[in-house]
């Protein structure tokens, strides 16, 4: 786990990048939860921070790309460009303690998942 930044630092509802040493990602507070994805869209490489949206529906929360209307699930990765199956969007693991926000980036995470509570973990 490597800490990326303070709770506080994540507007609610706004993909925000920060950069891990050279690595951009995309971090969202929605709900009570972090999500931490690749900061650019798997299909052309659009920036997730300048150009993605946040849509939620049926209890999902989505990241749309605006370069060629594609659109992420948060939870499972899989997504639509054109109504057509896109690349998956790698998601990582988040844990939130003593306000610190931390992500796992040795793997992407390939189950259904639904981020880190913003409640914080004491150690």
């Amino acid at each position: 786990m490597v800490p990326v930044c303070r709770v506080e630092e994540l507007p609610e509802g706004r993909p925000v990048i920060k950069l891990v040493g050279q690595r951009p990602v995309a971090l969202l507070k929605i709900a009570g939860r972090i999500y931490a994805f690749d900061a650019f869209c798997p299909h052309s490489r659009w920036n997730l921070g300048a150009s993605g949206r946040v849509i939620t529906s049926n209890g999902n929360i989505y990241i749309f790309c605006a370069g060629h209307a594609g659109m992420w699930c948060l939870k499972t990765g899989l997504g639509k460009v054109q109504g057509k199956e896109a690349p998956k969007l790698n998601r990582y693991e988040v844990r939130v303690v003593e306000g610190r926000v931390y992500v796992d980036f040795s793997r992407p995470v390939d189950q259904p998942y639904s981020g880190a509570s913003v409640l914080e973990v004491k150690l």
